[in-house]
């Protein structure tokens, strides 16, 4: 586009023309868009040449300048393209419709670059149905306030899910389930989490000189529902013993903040807990997630691998301390552990019998990235984040390499260098995403964290 835009001159170029129509029509131009090609033609030629050149090099290069614009973008906004649109991707108007805080993306089917001009009807039958529902909603704000669809609106938060706990004046372990966490300061290091003020259990937490916050992994379902319940003896259902402070800590937790009382809050129908997190510990398991009155299970979805197509390529990005493990070949490049779908330790060309058989022991956690072959859609690979124990066997082939020193690599497969470049980005932020698409274009699709301003405070009773 830059070099389009830098020949571009003061006068119209046939040649150029005809090289822009063929670019958005094709060439041969399909019979079906030759009436629309003529119009595009029509319109070129009769430009002003000089204003449509400095607009053009003002499109080629405004992206990096006002990118960060969308994020003021304050009214609702539509980001239209068409599926078969290799100039301006389904994929650009996905991120920008994510960067625009009121963006939706919409993508028609079998459209391609000029839909305005191919299906003028159906573009201006979106667009109107897309103001006809931004005028419901802003007519919909002044509608009575629905207590009922609140709760449900806030449930649509994917979250955690946490056992709360502490001793009461009687010396008893007490808790609850609560999904109302988040993190509040680094620097004094603080958390908070809510607890109803009808929950049996508020005044013990309300007058106590701490409490401990043990995040849940998905193994823990059922700790999770005794502790959302009324049961007599909850701590019978868990292997506990006392933190620092005193508070129980619950074995199995994915992550445990041993907590003095910092602040009480009052806040509406439930009270803040403010800790000022004493001692913590965490590990590598996979947490328990919850949306919309259910359990989630946001790691390794082993039902949707196991309905994949045989083909699958199935590969991890298993760290170790700083360090990612990679397979040496005899040439002395190197490739990341994956095989023929997930299987079994059994099946040696799957990648669970690739890694037995090096002895690695390993734990696939997070999605990270799943693409097609651009030449050939039916092979398809998935690539998980994970983490492996150490000490590793003593196999030659096996390396654990400084995230820092991926780089340096001899990786054949670009796909898979880009993946590591983009794994080395996120590891430094610790914001990972998830790639969709190619092994040419895609998205990434973030794991949204939400800043402690923004929480959401829904915790069970």
């Amino acid at each position: 586009v830059r070099e389009r835009a830098a020949a571009l001159g003061g006068h119209g170029d046939p040649q150029a023309i005809a090289a822009t129509i063929a670019r958005w029509f094709g060439d041969p131009i399909p019979p079906d868009l030759a009436d629309a090609a003529a119009t595009a033609q029509t319109a070129l030629e009769g430009v002003d040449a000089e204003g449509y050149a400095r607009t053009y090099r003002l499109f080629a290069s405004a992206d990096t300048a006002h990118v960060d614009r969308l994020a003021e973008l304050a009214a609702p906004a539509l980001f239209m393209t068409g599926s078969e649109d290799r100039n301006s991707t389904p994929a650009m108007s996905a991120a920008m419709a994510r960067l625009a805080p009121s963006g939706q993306c919409l993508v028609l089917s079998g459209e391609k670059h000029m839909m305005t001009i191919a299906s003028p009807r159906k573009v201006t039958q979106h667009i109107t149905a897309f103001l006809d529902r931004t005028a419901d909603v802003a007519a919909s704000a002044d509608a009575a306030f629905d207590a009922i669809e609140f709760r449900r609106a806030l449930g649509s938060f994917l979250t955690g899910v946490t056992i709360v706990t502490t001793v009461d004046e009687a010396g008893d372990p007490r808790g609850f389930t609560a999904n109302s966490f988040t993190s509040v300061s680094l620097e004094p290091p603080l958390v908070l989490v809510c607890i109803a003020k009808k929950a049996l259990g508020h005044q013990a937490f309300s007058t106590s000189r701490g409490f401990a916050i043990n995040i849940l992994s998905e193994d823990q379902k059922a700790a999770s529902g005794i502790f959302a319940s009324k049961a007599a003896d909850k701590f019978a259902s868990v292997i506990w013993q006392p933190g620092q402070t005193g508070n129980p800590v619950i074995e199995g937790s994915v992550a445990v903040f041993d907590c003095d009382m910092e602040q009480l809050v009052d806040a509406g129908d439930h009270s803040i807990l403010i800790g000022r997190v004493h001692d913590f510990t965490h590990n590598g398991a996979q947490p328990l997630g919850y949306c919309r009155g259910a359990y989630v299970t946001p790691g390794l979805s082993q039902e949707a691998l196991a309905a994949a197509p045989p083909g699958t390529e199935v590969g991890a990005i298993l760290e170790s301390e700083g360090r990612v493990l990679f397979l040496e070949a005899a040439d002395g490049s190197h490739q990341l552990p994956a095989g023929h779908g997930l299987g079994a330790a059994n099946d040696a060309r799957s990648l669970r019998g690739k890694l037995a058989a090096k002895a690695i022991d390993a734990d696939l956690g997070f999605l990270y990235a799943v693409w097609d072959d651009a030449t050939d859609a039916s092979r398809t690979h998935v690539y998980y984040r994970g983490t492996v124990s150490a000490p590793l066997s003593g196999d030659g082939q096996i390396r654990l390499v400084d995230i820092d020193r991926m780089a340096d690599l001899k990786i054949a497969d670009p796909a898979v260098r880009s993946m590591l470049a983009r794994y080395a980005r996120e590891r430094t932020e610790d914001q990972f995403g998830v790639y969709v698409g190619n092994e040419v274009e895609g998205e990434v699709r973030p794991l949204a964290k939400a800043a402690p301003s923004a929480a959401i405070h829904s915790g069970h009773g």
